[in-house]
């Protein structure tokens, strides 16, 4: 379902990031990190990654592609809320609308202040967000299914909750599994206020994979925050 993804092009789009923020960055954390595909690619960019994500089988496919690359990276299973380290980093990452997956308001706080501890005075949080418009344009009532790969999806989308459902089915070696994924979309405006209660900045909101200004008629809004000293 992801193969249509350039991830290469999204690390060289934040390692553009980095680079325009005029900060030294050099240790790299990525919460939610999923099959480990940004990681390797910032990794073959120079920087040092430390990779979690929540679902074991996720990091064991992480690691194994992170092997074959022949790139060192140290992972670990961990929610996004609470990741801890025993090191500072000089940006933290969490990437391709993870965050639509916290469930409320006060997770994305309880994402932001353990990110604070994370990421060094003056370093970065990057992250991004789906929002309406993505929702209403693209994924209300579509229905896919790919037959060469097995699988169905159906989505739709509950506005008077700001609720993203995607329902997939899968075949594999006869068997069906059904997944179904949820998704929260939250206002610009509602994210910048919470951010406003934390010691980051946000410094800027990027449109989908370019530096024009975020906004609310944009599928996907990159997030920029300095932790201030």
């Amino acid at each position: 379902m992801m193969e249509h993804v350039d991830y290469y092009h999204w690390a060289e789009y934040i390692d553009q990031i980095f680079r325009k923020s005029g900060k030294s960055v050099k240790d790299v954390c990525e919460l939610a990190c999923g099959t480990g595909t940004f990681g390797v690619s910032l990794s073959k960019l120079g920087y040092t990654m430390t990779c979690s994500d929540i679902s074991p089988d996720m990091i064991r496919v992480a690691s194994a592609k992170a092997e074959r690359n022949g790139v060192q990276i140290s992972f670990s299973v961990q929610s996004m809320l609470h990741f801890c380290s025993d090191k500072q980093f000089d940006a933290v990452l969490c990437l391709y609308d993870s965050i639509n997956y916290l469930k409320e308001k006060n997770e994305i706080i309880a994402f932001l202040h353990n990110s604070e501890k994370l990421v060094t005075d003056g370093g970065l949080l990057i992250f991004d967000a789906c929002t309406e418009h993505n929702s209403l344009e693209n994924f209300n009532q579509r229905y896919e299914y790919d037959k060469a790969h097995r699988y169905r999806r159906r989505s739709y989308y509950l506005a008077d909750q700001r609720r993203q459902v995607n329902e997939i089915t899968i075949q594999i070696d006869g068997t069906f599994y059904k997944e179904e994924h949820t998704q929260n979309i939250f206002a610009i405006s509602d994210i910048a206020e919470l951010i406003r209660r934390t010691s980051f900045k946000l410094t800027h909101t990027f449109e989908n994979l370019t530096f024009h200004k975020g906004k609310e008629s944009s599928e996907r809004v990159h997030f920029v925050l300095e932790k201030q000293k």
